[in-house]
């Protein structure tokens, strides 16, 4: 799970285009306000007998979203829908590297489900925190047996994000999109890797899903194509990177630092 915090980020994670491959994003009035959800799925003439990506039901309204349909579109559309939308989920980033891991990720979870994983663009808030920027999850569909996966993204928090990313971490308007990059990967990481803890941060998990994302995502983005780092990638990297390029006690201690408090350890 990937968290931001707007006085300290911490990391713990579209309108329909008939050129995104099984799971583009569909960002309707209906999806938003009777779903609950902006699903990314498959194009009709892609349909085959996979099962469809099912829309989670609406997070409960203790968090209001201080955010219309029509904002949210908008910034969808000129913060992320390029980057994200239209070359992420195509496999066709310039960056070489991160489209490869996409790849394996996403046949390793199909070859297990059987299915894509969902790509969810959530209007919502994270149920219990507005701090969420991202979260996998696995839910398993008690008729057939079949096991969907799915990435959250929650665009509430992703909009209150880029506000202060620009005003106070030096982020900028153009590394923003690689930021929310990041965290897609990162929660992939996750989703094909499952695990039971789903209540609390399992920091076995977080440890093996950040170290994975240093490695295959922020490594050749900052070896190979020159891409600068902030906040808590940066910090994660760093530490890895210190540690000789696996986890030593500069990355535990970041890993305490940022999740300490809102994990458990499993034993």
């Amino acid at each position: 799970m990937r968290e931001a915090k707007t006085n300290q980020r911490r990391t713990l994670k579209p309108k329909k285009s008939s050129s995104i491959e099984p799971r583009h994003i569909i960002l309707t009035a209906l999806a938003l306000f009777m779903l609950g959800a902006i699903v990314l799925t498959a194009p009709k003439q892609q349909v085959t007998t996979e099962q469809p990506a099912r829309v989670p039901p609406a997070a409960p309204a203790t968090n209001a979203v201080p955010y219309t349909e029509a904002e949210m579109h908008r910034f969808w559309d000129e913060n992320l829908k390029q980057l994200i939308e239209v070359q992420w989920l195509n496999k066709k980033l310039p960056f070489q590297e991160i489209n490869d891991r996409f790849r394996v990720l996403t046949d390793s979870i199909k070859s297990i489900t059987g299915t894509n994983p969902a790509i969810i663009a959530s209007p919502y808030y994270h149920t219990h925190s507005t701090s969420v920027l991202g979260q996998a999850g696995r839910e398993t569909n008690r008729l057939t047996g079949t096991v969907q996966v799915s990435i959250t993204l929650y665009i509430p928090t992703i909009m209150d994000y880029h506000k202060h990313a620009l005003n106070k971490f030096g982020i900028s308007a153009g590394h923003f999109p690689i930021t929310v990059l990041v965290t897609a990967m990162h929660e992939l990481e996750h989703a094909a890797h499952p695990h039971e803890n789903v209540a609390m941060t399992d920091l076995s998990e977080e440890s093996r899903a950040w170290q994975e994302t240093c490695r295959h995502t922020i490594d050749p983005l900052v070896v190979n194509h020159g891409v600068p780092m902030f906040g808590t990638e940066a910090s994660f990297y760093k530490a890895w990177v210190n540690d000789g390029r696996r986890t030593g006690q500069a990355w535990t201690n970041n890993l305490y630092r940022l999740y300490g408090p809102l994990a458990i350890m499993k034993r």
